[in-house]
């Protein structure tokens, strides 16, 4: 009788560890998705903002060669 007992605790227990172990692991993917979909996310914005700061550098470059054109084209007058 007292075998009995400790047979079906144990096999509650196993059920029920089991059961516990697969939630873990179905919270667990999820919340790697999660993870993955932000990174994807933050490495599309860096190179978006990488993209602007070399747009912004090329239009400071025209800039500075508009003044000195401009420099020039006074001196020659």
């Amino acid at each position: 009788m007292l075998n009995d007992c400790i047979d079906r605790i144990e096999t509650h227990f196993v059920s029920t560890l089991k059961g516990h172990e697969s939630d873990f692991i179905k919270a667990y993917k999820c919340q790697m998705i999660k993870v993955q979909k932000e990174l994807l996310f933050l490495k599309d914005k860096q190179k978006e903002l990488t993209q602007k700061l070399m747009r912004d550098d090329r239009i400071t470059d025209l800039q500075r060669d508009i003044k000195w054109f401009k420099q020039e084209s006074t001196q020659l007058n």
